[in-house]
């Protein structure tokens, strides 16, 4: 519904012949730049598992800066 598409989106609905995202999902930058919008480096997740990556993640790099 919105005029804009992310170039990550495109990509992802292009690889999976698809015309947007299923409902209740999200693409995923598995390195973490949202600049690189390679297939390869792209993944469809659940927003929830997506939020619970994202806080697994947070808490891993804050138990890593305690041990630095």
């Amino acid at each position: 519904s919105s005029k804009y598409v992310f170039c990550h989106t495109l990509v992802m609905c292009e690889a999976l012949n698809l015309t947007e995202l299923p409902k209740g999902f999200i693409i995923h930058h598995i390195d973490g730049n949202k600049k690189n919008n390679d297939i390869s480096n792209l993944s469809l997740m659940y927003t929830g598992a997506h939020a619970k990556l994202h806080a697994l993640q947070r808490k891993m790099m804050q138990g890593a800066e305690t041990i630095q």
